[in-house]
């Protein structure tokens, strides 16, 4: 669609509502929409825990049988929203062709805002444990992922709205994440993931800029290295290099996780805490 020009979109546009009007009526096509909608919600809950689970959780919740039984219930709700189509379960159309909620309705929300709730609590939990600041506003980002969909959820039962509004807090969500992924990239060393010279020379500034207005905080700041770090490369080989500076940074940030403080690496084994 982006490579068409206007014209030629306008004609696909037309061609799609003409099928739409011509194989299905306007009710049977919201109907279906509205299934379609249903079937996709719990799933999302599903891989949202699956997404928090792999980047904070311990190792017994990453097994097969955690994923099975957290896959259960979400399928179970899906199989009912593909079936209200027909018994209403979920959701059906009264006489006068108003949008009405289904026995299972309520169920299938909680259930999966409860999922969502849990991935909360996990990434509460990792918030707690990372010494890293850097890590900490990350795990929140997760941590508050079900704030605006529990938002328009609630404007969305207490305003009777018939539009699928949950979808625009998913969407909120899920931009954060993207946008706390992309910040990342950009402020991360990828070999060591500790913060790369762009924020170390950031934080600096900003405390010799307190500093300046008369802070009472003392302002501590180490550069270290590796003594004969290319005898290391040369010996043993550049995985060898690479697993080192990584065991280096990782030994910093523990050694530093008492103190408010950024480790990071500002090139080759050079590394400062600030």
């Amino acid at each position: 669609i982006l490579r068409c020009s206007y014209k030629k979109f306008i004609f696909i546009l037309y061609i799609y509502v003409k099928f739409i009007l011509i194989f299905f009526k306007p009710f049977e096509f919201i109907k279906i929409m509205e299934t379609v909608y249903w079937v996709l919600f719990p799933f999302i809950a599903y891989l949202w825990i699956l997404y928090v689970i792999s980047e904070n959780g311990s190792a017994k919740l990453k097994k097969l049988w955690v994923k099975i039984v957290l896959l259960i219930p979400n399928l179970a709700f899906s199989v009912f929203a593909a079936l209200s189509y027909w018994n209403g379960w979920l959701f059906y159309f009264d006489e006068n062709l108003s949008y009405t909620r289904g026995m299972l309705f309520f169920p299938m929300v909680i259930t999966s805002f409860a999922f969502m709730l849990i991935a909360s609590i996990i990434s509460i939990i990792s918030v707690c444990k990372t010494p890293e600041i850097q890590e900490k506003k990350r795990y929140m980002t997760q941590a508050v992922f079900v704030l605006p969909c529990a938002f328009f959820a609630i404007m969305n039962a207490l305003l009777d709205i018939s539009i699928p509004s949950t979808y625009f807090g998913i969407c909120i969500s899920l931009f954060l994440v993207y946008s706390d992924s992309l910040s990342r990239q950009i402020t991360r060393d990828p070999l060591t993931m500790i913060s790369n010279r762009y924020v170390v020379d950031s934080i600096l500034n900003e405390c010799i800029h307190r500093q300046s207005r008369g802070s009472e905080n003392l302002l501590w700041l180490v550069v270290c290295d590796l003594d004969d770090f290319k005898s290391v490369n040369d010996k043993y080989g550049h995985v060898s290099g690479d697993r080192a500076l990584v065991q280096t940074a990782d030994a910093l940030v523990r050694a530093t996780s008492p103190y408010k403080a950024t480790v990071g690496r500002i090139g080759g084994d050079e590394f400062v805490i600030v």
